[in-house]
């Protein structure tokens, strides 16, 4: 199996035009349809990336650096539109048993939202898509996301991929494309920075494969939803006997805008309003889920805090004997 490891390493070629400059020598021609196969046995795609459905040369399995312990990306090119093309990632190791484990990626994501600068006015979520050029230098993924063909004005993201669960390192935006482009507005190096405080403050404490790994599985319960990056907890939040990682979802499409709470094990709590202005339960989506009490079990659940930084923390807290989530604020 390392050998077969290797060898996929050595084949694999990135076929995606980049508007960021070479960092390595041009790899030679793409998988071969037989090693694709061997590779798929530990990939599952997802319905909008398959690969009868990619174009040529889509697979790139990319490795991360000599701190992310032999560990690959496999970038995989769903599609090719205009001036930028869609992807989706996995992690990929060797296991002990000489086997191959991948697991799906998401990525911590500006959300759009009409705030302004202040206090709860970005949203940092995983989610899956990525959308735009992607390139890999060491263990950082830097995707450049072009509002139009120009690439004078859109977005950039860069994510540390030297643990399993990606972060977000550096984000730049010109939301606004230029009347009267010039040859520099297309240098998404001077566009404004997103600070690097407000970023570090939304990674999680654990990265581990085990964190990747639950995420994936939150994900793939539920697939249209973005998962707040500012927190994942794990806990027997209902007495159950298992501990479970629970996380704040966010449908990007709902108007009004909610949030659920939900576990790997299924367990679904919501929807959960965000009204700044009838403050019911949440003022804002820049939200962070915690533990608050471990809880007495069987008597009574541990805590999850919501705290959005603007209204009142929302605990939430299982009630063994009514079977039933029970409420409370400051």
């Amino acid at each position: 199996m390392r050998a077969l490891l290797a060898a996929l390493v050595a084949s694999c070629l990135l076929a995606i035009p980049s508007a960021l400059p070479a960092r390595a020598a041009e790899p030679d021609a793409g998988l071969e349809a037989g090693r694709l196969v061997a590779l798929g046995a530990a990939v599952v795609w997802p319905e909008d990336c398959r690969p009868e459905a990619m174009p040529p040369d889509a697979m790139s399995l990319l490795p991360l650096g000599h701190g992310a312990g032999g560990d690959r990306l496999l970038l995989a090119t769903c599609a090719l539109h205009a001036y930028q093309a869609s992807y989706r990632a996995w992690r990929v190791r060797e296991t002990a048993g000489g086997g191959l484990e991948a697991v799906p990626l998401l990525f911590p994501q500006l959300l759009p939202q009409d705030g302004g600068d202040g206090p709860g006015a970005r949203t940092l979520a995983w989610r899956a898509d990525l959308a735009g050029l992607a390139e890999l230098d060491g263990a950082r993924l830097t995707l450049v996301t072009k509002a139009r063909g120009l690439g004078d004005c859109g977005e950039v993201a860069s994510w540390d991929l030297s643990q399993p669960l990606p972060v977000a390192v550096a984000y730049r935006s010109r939301p606004d494309c230029p009347e009267a482009p010039e040859a520099a507005d297309a240098d998404w190096r001077r566009w404004p920075a997103l600070d690097g405080a407000w970023l570090r403050e939304r990674r999680p404490a654990d990265r581990s494969w085990a964190a990747a790994r639950a995420l994936a599985a939150l994900h793939a319960g539920a697939p249209d939803l973005a998962w707040l990056a500012a927190g994942l907890v794990e806990s027997d939040a209902t007495c159950s006997g298992q501990r479970e990682t629970w996380a704040l979802g966010l449908d990007p499409l709902a108007q009004p805008p909610a949030l659920s709470l939900r576990s790997t094990g299924g367990q679904a709590l919501g929807p959960i309003p965000v009204d700044s202005g009838q403050q019911v339960a949440l003022c804002g989506l820049d939200a962070r889920l915690s533990l608050e009490s471990p809880g007495r079990c069987p008597a009574r659940g541990p805590t999850l805090a919501i705290d959005d930084g603007l209204c009142d923390r929302l605990r939430l807290t299982w009630d063994p004997t009514s079977g039933d989530w029970l409420a409370g604020r400051n």
